[in-house]
Formats: C-alpha cells, sequence, structure tokens
C-alpha cells in the first residue's frame, strides 16, 4: 500500500483557545511538583507524518483465563482487554505502530478464551510540523474521494 499522510495533534485554532489564558503549569520533579508562571499566550503547533502500511498481513495472540462463577455454572472473560492484548502482540512482534483493518477471532474451550487478531502493520515516519498543503487532506471525506478515484468505493448515504 502506498504511503499515507496522517495528521496528528489538534488544529492551531482550537488549542490556542484552549491554552490562550494566563495559567499557573507544574513540572513534576521526581516526588515534588515545581511550578512555573505562564503568561501570555501558548501555541500548539500540529504534528504531521507519513504511514506506511505494508501490503503482507500480520497475526498476533493472546490467551484468557476466565472467571468461574459457580452459581451459574460459567466462565466470565474481559473480552476487550483479551482483544487488545491481542493486538499488542502483533504490534509487538512485527515492530508495527498501529493494526490496519484488524479482524478478531475468538475461541473458547472450558476456561480459556483464545483471540486471534490478523491484519496490516502501519508505520509513523517523517514526523514534521503541519503545513498548509496538510491541511487540506483534513478536508478531504471518503464521498471526495469516492468521486475522485474512478467512481468507486465508498457510497455517502444521509437518513
Amino acid at each position: 500500500m502506498q504511503i499515507k499522510k496522517i495528521i496528528l495533534g489538534t488544529a492551531i485554532v482550537g488549542s490556542t483557545a484552549i491554552f490562550s489564558s494566563c495559567a499557573t503549569s507544574s513540572l513534576v520533579k521526581g516526588e515534588q511538583a515545581v511550578f512555573r508562571e505562564v503568561t501570555g499566550l501558548v501555541t500548539h503547533i500540529p504534528v504531521t507524518a507519513d504511514l506506511d502500511v505494508k501490503s503482507q498481513k500480520i497475526q498476533g495472540v493472546h490467551i484468557q483465563y476466565g472467571v468461574y462463577n459457580k452459581a451459574t455454572k460459567t466462565y466470565y472473560f474481559d473480552v476487550e482487554s483479551a482483544k487488545a492484548a491481542a493486538t499488542v502482540n502483533a504490534l509487538e512482534k512485527n515492530g508495527a505502530d498501529i493494526l490496519i483493518a484488524p479482524i478478531y477471532s475468538l475461541e473458547q474451550k472450558g476456561g480459556l478464551l483464545t483471540v486471534k487478531v490478523s491484519g496490516y502493520p502501519g508505520i509513523y515516519k517523517n514526523f514534521r510540523p503541519a503545513t498548509a498543503k496538510d491541511k487540506e487532506l483534513l478536508e478531504i471525506t471518503p464521498s471526495k474521494l469516492s468521486r475522485e478515484a474512478n467512481k468507486t468505493g465508498y457510497i455517502e448515504r444521509k437518513n
């Protein structure tokens, strides 16, 4: 897959409004807090990065032990944390930052839940300050993309 640009951070206007007041900030140093007066305008500059998505799928696995309930004679599992752990396993094994289009499969055998995940690994590269050109990417909606790309793909439906 091709490298895609992703805008990280927040818009300058929104963050300027939030952080433009006079405030006290603290810097934590060990167990003590060091306070510093901050006056004036504080501006956040958004960061842009390229996302390199590989075309080869990766996989991860996590096995979770269930909690047995004697009254109902059933096992209970934290499925969301098991999915997250399987995703982390896939990312760590492959040195990826994000898993694109993850697909999960769950299998329970007695008190064990096995969660498998597969998806495309993405790696963030080339971090840099956002430019006016990068702002244009934020304004592209899926419906605009589908009209430009061979009239296929996403169809926008309004309720």
